[in-house]
């Protein structure tokens, strides 16, 4: 007759099998077997979090009592996604020796159960399923905007992580060599760093890092343009109060990796007017020092604005007297005018008496008028 025991605990057994006559009782025989109960392995592993960009390594803790010829040479691992229905079973290893680590790469991060199972010699089987955190990396991203080569560019961090997650760390390469002429540094560790290239009109790779409370980091990398300033220029020659100045446009673009021209231009004269074109003309209604501006503006809306100052000439002040007035007589003309600026002599005189008689270069001439009337009398006086 087979009998089938189910042993609650492994160890080791005595068995008994008494054999008795069943006609009278009175004969027996009795047997004794030692009989030893393996153990199902005690399993358990350990685990180091890790990134999702990591690859995880898995140490086998299992025990296994009342070994001798039982021992485990059969281990599978079951990876399986927060829900339990989406499952890696394909992880397994059977041999004589265990391998000293498992190592798995995790296809994102979050929370995952993984089982172990152990599986010995005499075939005892024994298994552990553990929740584990794999760390997510940061979804690094910033924003920033092309500008222009005299304005620092302003960096903002958009990183994004799961909830229960915070980025703590930040560092940014802005691919911008250091200069001793600036003293501006090339790198950050701010969230949100303002930086002032040193070289304008140039493509900038711009590389951020984030980093979480866990240590897990991503980066980026974006091209960043700086767009060139123009370089404004101009020249004028100083004229006398009234007389029209022509200025000539000499602003220019710098050659430069980023292609870029002109667009527009503004001037502001200094005496209260201003113009949009080119090569304008001007003409000054008083005398005196203008600062005239120039503002030239790139097609990216960059400025560039100079400033020269600008002399226009005062205009000498003709003034005479006259003494002598009757027909016939010679009648003298006292000039009396005086110099704003340049020099006079008698060679900035022109009379013009108003009897068809004219005097050139004379200071104070004599002139006689043949007829009585009223004249009209010009006086021109050039200055140096």
């Amino acid at each position: 007759k087979t009998v089938t025991k189910l042993f609650k605990d492994s160890g080791n057994f005595t068995l008994r099998l008494a054999l008795i006559d069943h006609v009278n009782g009175a004969c027996s025989d009795t047997i004794q077997v030692n009989y030893t109960v393996p153990s199902n392995p005690t399993v358990d592993f350990g685990y180091v979090p890790v990134c999702e960009d990591s690859i995880a390594t898995f140490s086998d803790l299992t025990r296994v009592n009342f070994g001798g010829t039982n021992y485990p040479n059969s281990w599978h691992w079951n990876f399986c996604d927060s829900t339990k229905a989406n499952c890696d079973t394909s992880a397994g290893y059977t041999g004589n020796n265990e391998p000293p680590s498992f190592v798995y790469g995790f296809p994102n991060g979050g929370e995952f159960y993984v089982t172990f199972t152990v599986k010995t010699s005499l075939g005892c089987v024994g298994s552990i399923t553990k929740p584990i955190y794999v760390n997510p990396t940061p979804k690094v991203n910033f924003a920033v905007k092309n500008t222009c080569a005299d304005s620092a560019v302003q960096f903002t961090d958009v990183t994004t992580v799961p909830p229960g997650n915070k980025v703590v760390g930040w560092i940014w390469d802005f691919g911008d060599p250091l200069s001793n002429n600036t003293g501006h540094n090339n790198t950050s560790t701010l969230q949100n760093p303002k930086h002032l290239f040193t070289k304008p009109a140039y493509n900038y790779q711009v590389q951020m890092i984030a980093i979480t409370q866990a240590g897990c980091r991503d980066s980026i990398v974006k091209n960043v343009q700086i767009y060139p300033l123009p370089i404004s220029s101009f020249s004028a020659p100083s004229r006398c109060v009234g007389i029209a100045v022509p200025f000539a446009n000499g602003s220019t673009m710098p050659n430069t990796a980023i292609d870029d021209s002109i667009s527009r231009y503004y001037w502001d004269y200094g005496d209260g007017t201003t113009d949009s074109v080119s090569d304008p003309v001007h003409v000054f209604k008083r005398s005196g020092n203008f600062n005239v501006k120039l503002s030239a503006f790139s097609t990216h809306g960059c400025p560039d604005t100079i400033t020269e100052k600008l002399f226009i000439y005062p205009l000498p002040k003709p003034f005479f007297k006259v003494k002598g007035n009757c027909e016939r007589d010679s009648v003298t003309f006292n000039n009396m005018t005086t110099d704003s600026f340049g020099k006079l002599n008698n060679t900035s005189y022109t009379w013009d008496f108003g009897d068809t008689g004219v005097a050139n270069y004379i200071i104070s001439p004599r002139h006689q008028y043949r007829y009585p009337s009223t004249f009209k009398v010009n006086l021109t006086a050039v200055d140096s």
